[in-house]
């Protein structure tokens, strides 16, 4: 009877360690089944990824290019300005009239100095002022909106 304590033992010690084998095979399967779907998971995230930077590299490149544009215009504009300038133009005042008021081309300037009231009116000057400044400031700045205008159009027709 010991004997068959001893092959029971045995064949019990045997069925354990086939049972954790199997145990232990099955759990590597398991892993290697969830391993590959969270390669294929980190597959698909690394495919997205790459699709957002490549998007946002485009973009930059658009915004890059349309920025470029808009400064070469800028200067463009300034280097023309520079060649061609505005003959002076001069206001008089008509005899017997009293001094008009004109809107202000630009309110930056105020003061007694500026010819600014404070109303934001330029004040005619009696004697016959010149409005060239004035004027080369509307320009400019009429250019300098045009431009940005155009630049923004083509950066929104760029993204469409």
């Amino acid at each position: 009877m010991s004997r068959l304590y001893l092959y029971g033992g045995i064949a019990l010690v045997i069925l354990l360690v086939g049972f954790a084998a199997g145990w232990q095979i099955q759990g590597w399967r398991a892993g290697a089944a969830r391993s590959a779907a969270v390669e294929a998971a980190l597959a698909g995230e690394r495919k997205a990824t790459q699709n957002v930077i490549d998007t946002l590299k485009s973009d930059i490149r658009t915004s890059q290019e349309r920025s470029n544009a808009l400064q070469a215009e800028l200067t463009r504009l300034r280097n023309a300005a520079a060649l061609q300038p505005i003959p002076p133009v001069r206001l008089c005042k008509p005899a017997r009239s009293a001094p008009t008021d004109l809107p202000a081309a630009s309110t930056t300037a105020s003061g007694p100095d500026s010819g600014t009231s404070a109303g934001g009116l330029v004040q005619a000057d009696p004697v016959g002022g010149d409005l060239a400044p004035t004027l080369e400031l509307l320009v400019e700045e009429g250019d300098r909106c045009s431009a940005q205008l155009r630049a923004l159009i083509g950066w929104v027709e760029s993204t469409r």
